[in-house]
């Protein structure tokens, strides 16, 4: 049986990794075989380019950002379909919609985006959560973040121009159904725990439905 992809998303500070990383471990005391990802990869050469600029130690063009994010996805394109195809559940922690989202938000063409994401053929999600919550409460909570870390704001996390930009491009890219349909936005600016709850029981209706076709 083919696995699922599911996929993490919203502006910063709104519990991705937090969550991502919850729906692992939940999944993996469920039974399931699981992988995770989570972009960019700061540990790749391009990942290591993404962070250098994010944090003032590089300058890019647009054009070249936008393609160091979609190359840094692009080196595990074989490594998820294999998982897939091995009937894994692969949860990642931001994905191409995150690029096409900040990367708009920044002036890069929205359907131009659109169209290199679908030219470079990434494995499509079959759900993405997304959370969503107030801008001032995301940003509150990277900011306590970063000083509970003591490392500094991403040129990304300190411009809310920006956050408010990539939340009008998810919210357009929900509208649209792309690059799938099943979008499950989920607020989550209440209790840690209590948000893992929505998104197991989103999570595992989304499997029990696909256990019921194998059957039927």
């Amino acid at each position: 049986m083919r696995g699922k992809l599911i996929v993490m998303e919203g502006v910063d500070g709104t519990g991705k990794r937090t969550q991502s990383a919850a729906l692992v471990a939940y999944l993996e005391e469920q039974g399931y075989k699981t992988s995770h990802y989570s972009y960019p990869d700061y540990k790749s050469p391009n990942g290591m380019r993404i962070y250098a600029y994010l944090h003032g130690r590089l300058e890019m063009s647009i054009d070249r950002l936008f393609n160091e994010y979609l190359e840094d996805m692009l080196k595990d394109k074989a490594k998820i379909e294999e998982d897939l195809e091995g009937g894994k559940i692969v949860v990642v922690d931001r994905y191409f919609m995150s690029t096409i989202a900040y990367q708009s938000a920044q002036g890069f063409g929205y359907e131009r985006a659109k169209r290199m994401e679908d030219e470079a053929m990434l494995p499509r999600p079959d759900m993405i959560i997304y959370f969503e919550m107030p801008l001032y409460v995301s940003v509150a909570r990277k900011e306590k973040q970063r000083a509970e870390e003591m490392s500094g704001k991403d040129r990304f996390e300190g411009d809310e121009k920006i956050q408010r930009g990539a939340g009008f491009y998810y919210n357009k890219m929900m509208e649209e159904g792309y690059p799938t349909k099943n979008w499950v936005p989920i607020q989550s600016e209440g209790d840690v725990k209590e948000v893992h709850k929505k998104v197991a029981a989103a999570v595992e209706k989304m499997l029990k439905k696909r256990e019921s076709e194998m059957i039927a």
